[in-house]
């Protein structure tokens, strides 16, 4: 009889080679390797011109303000209208 191992067997039917274990993987390890699985929280701080939420060195999307200075036009409620 032909002593024949599953990968081998994976092998000659075209399949990918799997990984196997040795030993098992203990919950502590599992654990630690998960640690940086976790969603991390958005930057939002306060606009000191409008006092709305936005992300920290970016442009206000409200005010349109960033570091003291005017980036973004607003627009005047009839071009909004008109779009």
């Amino acid at each position: 009889m032909l002593l024949i191992n599953k990968i081998t067997i994976n092998a000659l039917k075209g399949g990918k080679k799997v990984a196997c274990p040795k030993r098992k993987i203990s919950k502590s390890r599992k654990n630690k390797r998960r640690t940086h699985w976790v969603e991390k929280s958005i930057n939002l701080i306060e606009c000191p011109r409008c006092h709305e939420f936005k992300l920290s060195h970016h442009v206000c999307p409200s005010c349109g303000y960033y570091n003291g200075e005017k980036i973004i036009e607003e627009k005047s409620v009839s071009e909004a209208k008109a779009n």
